[in-house]
């Protein structure tokens, strides 16, 4: 059999997959043919590589296992170029924000941008993609030549000796975007570093810190790619433990700590280091025992984000908030605690800067502690009733404190009602409120309630008010008295009560994202 006998006239041979394959990523316009273009490629691979170990296993001539082999690389050169194009596409979608970058972020009005895997394309192909394109650029001719070179030494053009032969230069261009990494971070840290401020005299009863922790990762070398390093300066733990943040509490505080999973015990640390845990190693038995009289931790809340991170034992999805007290500080009254996991507040800080939290800590905190003297270390902005400390906290001594967003109501009704749902009551209770246009520009309000299998009610249409903001406002005065007064009923449980609290705290927090004032004579 001769080397020709393997080309036919059939569209399924293997020159006709590929003349389909080239014709297909020469003529495309859009990521959907680039894609396109890139499946016929692969297509044409397959059936090279079926061929060529059916040849062999027919041990048929070497002139005909190397035509196949001349196959298989010119379908790889087709799909190499194609991965080429779609990282390009894939990365322009990405900065007009039509693709999203991690997990996806929803946005105002309910609309989100898309996940890679939505568009048909997984995560690690547009990594390949992108490993590849580099390639490509820094090497016009690398997969040519790399193909060239497999042929001529006898070996099979497989897709991972081809990723084997451009994997130095890929390696190359990862050092080179770490050093620069590194080089922008120590830039940075310079530059933050001469806004390092000490800390102040004055007592807090409220700490709320933010360590800027140092991750040791396994390898220098490929564990520093993604490291919070790149973006702020980071202290180890003993820095930190030097901190005197226990000179600026008052005798009775309670102390707010962020941490991540991987730093527990040294956050544990770092409680004892400030004073507010004291931990005794028992000498009788040798073992840690806390000592809980003056100081102690009491609980945290986990923040479930929506982006995942990488790691070693598993992908972290969630920070954690430590809370601890010395001396006496007063807790949340009953029913009006935080729920310990708060996973709606993740799109918020995932669409803004590096580390950055979501508000809502702070501004519960401040709800519950409004007349005590409050300060946020490592600050990323100023907070009105706030004393920041950190290199990029934004109203420093001589800066004017970050000046609040401003209220936005939701748009009115013209000619159907709108209805809200309360949030953060999940299934153990239901509640919503809305507002109905009347004739002549009136407006009236309703609304609903139900614990299942207990108790429910509903109320209106009811009042005529002549705007928009003062039915808003009757709507959730009427609905948060109703559902206070389903919480004094005895036969509730106390989830059920907390769930009726959780209720009430969203209302508030509706009526102050919305500028609306529920306190009784305000307009």
């Amino acid at each position: 059999m001769r080397a020709t006998e393997i080309a036919t006239s059939d569209r399924n041979s293997l020159p006709a997959l590929i003349r389909q394959a080239a014709d297909a990523l020469a003529g495309a316009q859009t990521a959907a043919e680039v894609l396109d273009a890139r499946d016929k490629a692969s297509l044409a691979y397959d059936a090279a590589k079926r061929a060529s170990r059916m040849q062999r296993a027919k041990r048929a001539h070497d002139d005909i296992i190397a035509a196949t082999h001349r196959a298989q690389a010119d379908a790889l050169e087709i799909e190499a170029a194609a991965k080429r194009r779609l990282a390009d596409e894939y990365d322009g979608a990405q900065s007009r924000g039509e693709v999203a970058k991690g997990r996806p972020k929803s946005l105002p009005g309910g609309n989100s941008s898309a996940t890679a895997g939505e568009i048909g394309i997984s995560s690690k192909e547009v990594f390949e993609a992108r490993q590849v394109r580099d390639a490509i650029v820094r090497d016009p001719g690398i997969v040519r030549a790399a193909l060239d070179e497999l042929i001529a030494s006898g070996d099979e053009p497989t897709r991972t000796a081809l990723k084997r032969a451009i994997a130095p230069v890929a390696k190359s261009i990862r050092a080179d975007e770490q050093a620069e990494k590194k080089e922008r971070r120590g830039v940075r840290e310079i530059e933050l570093a001469g806004k390092q401020a000490a800390l102040p005299t004055k007592k807090y009863g409220v700490i709320y810190a933010d360590p800027e922790w140092k991750f040791e990762p396994y390898s220098e070398e490929t564990g520093m790619d993604r490291a919070p390093d790149n973006h702020y300066p980071t202290s180890d733990l003993l820095t930190l433990m030097q901190r005197d943040v226990g000179a600026i509490a008052a005798k009775d505080c309670v102390l707010f700590l962020w941490a991540t999973a991987p730093m527990l015990v040294e956050a544990i640390c770092l409680l004892d280091a400030w004073g507010f845990a004291w931990i005794d190693r028992d000498p009788t038995t040798g073992f840690l025992s806390p000592n809980k009289a003056r100081c102690r931790y009491v609980s945290h809340w986990a923040w479930l984000k929506q982006k995942i991170a990488p790691g070693y034992w598993n992908r972290g999805k969630h920070e954690i908030l430590l809370i601890a007290t010395r001396g006496n500080p007063v807790a949340p009254a009953m029913g009006d605690q935080l729920a310990s996991w708060q996973d709606d507040m993740a799109v918020e800080a995932d669409a803004t800067k590096h580390s950055k939290k979501p508000d809502v800590f702070a501004e519960w905190i401040e709800k519950h502690w409004p007349n005590t003297a409050k300060i946020e270390l490592n600050a990323r902005c100023g907070r009105p009733g706030w004393d920041v400390w950190g290199n990029e906290s934004a109203n420093e001594p001589d800066a004017p404190p970050a000046e609040p967003s401003r209220p936005r109501l939701p748009p009115a009704p013209t000619t159907q009602s709108i209805e809200y749902t309360v949030g953060g009551m999940r299934k153990t209770a239901t509640a919503s409120f809305g507002v109905s246009p009347l004739a002549g520009g009136i407006f009236a309000t309703f609304g609903r309630y139900e614990v299942p299998g207990l108790e429910g009610g509903s109320f209106g249409p009811e009042g005529e008010f002549d705007s928009f903001q003062a039915a808003l406002r009757a709507g959730l005065i009427s609905l948060r008295l109703r559902l206070l007064e389903v919480q004094c009923n005895g036969d509730l449980s106390a989830k059920q009560r907390r769930a009726l609290g959780f209720g009430c705290l969203w209302i508030e927090g509706q009526a102050t994202e919305w500028g609306l004032d529920l306190r009784e004579g305000a307009a």
